[in-house]
């Protein structure tokens, strides 16, 4: 299992660590137009 400490709402989990790391990186790269279309992360 797997979480981005900063972004608590992404969590995944996968066979073994590389396949968790995968799965948050590709969570990460799905998530940040939707953080960008609602504004989180600007000041």
């Amino acid at each position: 299992m797997g979480q981005v400490i900063e972004l608590p709402e992404v969590v995944t989990e996968g066979k073994d660590i590389e396949e968790c790391r995968a799965m948050l990186k590709d969570a990460l790269l799905g998530m940040t137009p939707a953080y960008k279309l609602l504004g989180f992360g600007t000041a």
